[in-house]
């Protein structure tokens, strides 16, 4: 296939797509580099609470001290309050990572579509090319056949006796 000579029209679109294709990238990296820190932050507030928790649970079978027993649930209470707030971003954070795949997705599909029609574009090029270089040889075939039969038709009258 010969595409010597090739321009494709729609280059400054193809470079945009392939710009877009890369931040689309660059977000998805973000979005789950966030995650990933989302989850091991939400992971330590659940390994701290529990701790607290059973902390507070054990009984030693000592006396109750009521004011660090009551200051120990309202630390509870407010660590629930931190567990909730965290898997509220931690949804927040997987919506963020899903939007910035279909985005990626949007964009490599944007590209595979200016892609395919690039090769397309190439392969109709080229075939132009083919087929007016198949009509130039013809063209060149005829005249030369012409020719040709101009050249015997000469050379028979030469030779023809008067």
């Amino acid at each position: 296939m010969d595409s010597r000579g090739f321009h494709y029209s729609l280059d400054p679109v193809l470079k945009q797509a392939t710009w877009q294709l890369d931040a689309a990238k660059l977000a998805l990296g973000r979005a789950c580099a966030a995650l990933a820190q989302e989850q091991a932050r939400q992971t330590k507030l659940d390994a701290d609470y529990a701790g607290a928790a059973r902390e507070l649970s054990t009984d030693d079978g000592g006396v109750i001290d009521l004011a660090r027993r009551r200051h120990a649930l309202r630390y509870l209470g407010q660590m629930r309050t931190h567990l909730e707030e965290g898997k509220r971003q931690l949804e927040r954070s997987v919506a963020a990572r899903n939007e910035a795949l279909e985005a990626l997705n949007a964009a490599h599909r944007a590209m595979e579509l200016l892609d395919q029609h690039r090769a397309d574009m190439r392969r109709a090029y080229a075939a132009e090319r083919a087929r007016r270089a198949g009509a130039a040889q013809d063209e060149d075939w005829t005249a030369r056949r012409a020719w040709r039969a101009a050249a015997v038709a000469m050379t028979d009258q030469e030779a023809s006796p008067r």
